[in-house]
């Protein structure tokens, strides 16, 4: 048994690192509540359509457009000001959850690839 633990952690790393964003109901619900209006395949407002937006954060592109909302609402930059805010301490929720996942997937591509790619 012990000898198929290397390939099972492999197996398994390769897995989670390509893992989408998985959002609680609410968090799903908090995007559609509080982004949807303005960001939606019609409006696409800034060039974000959160409807078609990719989850799998192993894309480097898809990654930082997650780190980018991220501390879009992190600085209250979002949503604006004249719309519908949500409660701090829902957007304090949302914001634990997805730099949770943004963490997690960072690890998980730091222990595989090393803090700084390789570049010729």
């Amino acid at each position: 048994m012990p000898r198929f633990l290397p390939l099972f952690a492999i197996l398994f790393g390769v897995q989670v690192l390509c893992a989408p964003v998985v959002f609680a109901l609410d968090r799903a619900t908090f995007l559609k509540q509080h982004c949807g209006a303005c960001h939606d395949e019609e409006t696409k407002s800034g060039g974000l359509d959160l409807a078609n937006l990719k989850t799998n954060l192993s894309d480097a592109r898809v990654f930082s457009q997650w780190v980018e909302i991220h501390d879009r609402v992190a600085r209250n930059e979002m949503p604006p000001r004249d719309q519908v805010r949500p409660e701090p301490d829902v957007r304090q929720e949302f914001l634990a959850e997805l730099d949770e996942q943004l963490r997690q997937t960072d690890l998980r591509r730091q222990s595989q690839e090393g803090r700084v790619r390789l570049r010729r």
